[in-house]
């Protein structure tokens, strides 16, 4: 006997999907909910499903952006352009520094509203740009001390 007869119609759910996103649909017709398609992949095989974005129901927490986990060294940009410069690890996470000195754990970056996703613009210069130079020597004296 299959486990899914120890639920209840109408019985209320938490869903949490580990999956990768495969395709974003923007909605807008008449009746259309904007979606993510969410790809599942497992030694079963590969599953996709829709999940609507916008309804209250159901909520989308942000994991691991689409490049993966910042490293230091390498620069990012969030969803307003500004740029940030991977530095090195806290407690929490890989630490993001933008031009202005103003630091960040990456996971506060992507998951928030005004600032989430965030991606790799490109892999970690030879040198951090001069304006970063000392934000990120203060950075690293925090971490390493």
């Amino acid at each position: 006997m299959s486990d899914v007869y120890a639920y209840q119609v109408g019985e209320r759910v938490r869903v949490t999907i580990d999956a990768e996103i495969w395709e974003i649909r923007p909605g807008g017709e008449e009746g259309v909910w904007p979606a993510l398609l969410l790809q599942m992949t497992s030694d079963l095989g590969r599953a996709r499903q829709a999940v609507p974005i916008g309804w209250p129901s159901v909520q989308i927490e942000r994991l691991t952006p689409a490049d993966g986990e910042p490293q230091p060294g390498e620069i990012w940009v969030d969803q307003t352009g500004g740029e940030w410069y991977a530095t090195g690890c806290s407690e929490l996470g890989v630490v993001m520094c933008a031009p202005d000195g103003n630091r960040e754990i990456w996971t506060f970056l992507h998951q928030g509203e005004a600032t989430g996703p965030i991606r790799r613009v490109r892999p970690a210069p030879d040198e951090p740009p001069a304006a970063l130079a000392d934000a990120l020597g203060s950075v690293r004296g925090g971490l390493d001390g």
